[in-house]
Order: structure tokens, then sequence, then C-alpha cells
């Protein structure tokens, strides 16, 4: 199974996860509520494969995306 895209709105997501805030900080900042930044962050780690909010991060780096 190949690597999955991450979504324009995911991508925002994911960097914002990378600069360190939490979903309810995300949340607020976006506009949107707690579950669907958890869904999204949820999402993001799946077709990443990353296993937490720091490889997130880390791959955010690698793949040049911030």
């Amino acid at each position: 199974e190949g690597a999955q895209t991450v979504g324009s709105r995911e991508a925002e997501v994911a960097v914002a996860v990378a600069r360190g805030l939490s979903n309810a900080a995300i949340a607020k900042e976006r506009g949107a509520s707690v579950r669907t930044i958890a869904n999204q962050v949820a999402a993001i780690m799946k077709k990443l494969a990353a296993t937490s909010r720091v490889e997130i991060a880390t791959k955010l780096e690698i793949s040049d995306l911030t």
C-alpha cells in the first residue's frame, strides 16, 4: 500500500501540530471543534504512518511540507 497524500487542510493542521499546538489550540485557531481536529490528526497520523505528534513534525521536516 503506497503512501497517501495529506490534503491541504490536513497539511495546515499538521503544521500546527509540528508547532507544538494542542488540539484545543488548533481548533480555536481554525474555528473548528476539538473533535474535528482530533479526527484530522488521526487521519494525518494514518496517512504519514506516524505513531506520535512528534513523528508528524519529523515527517513534515523530511518531506519539506512546512
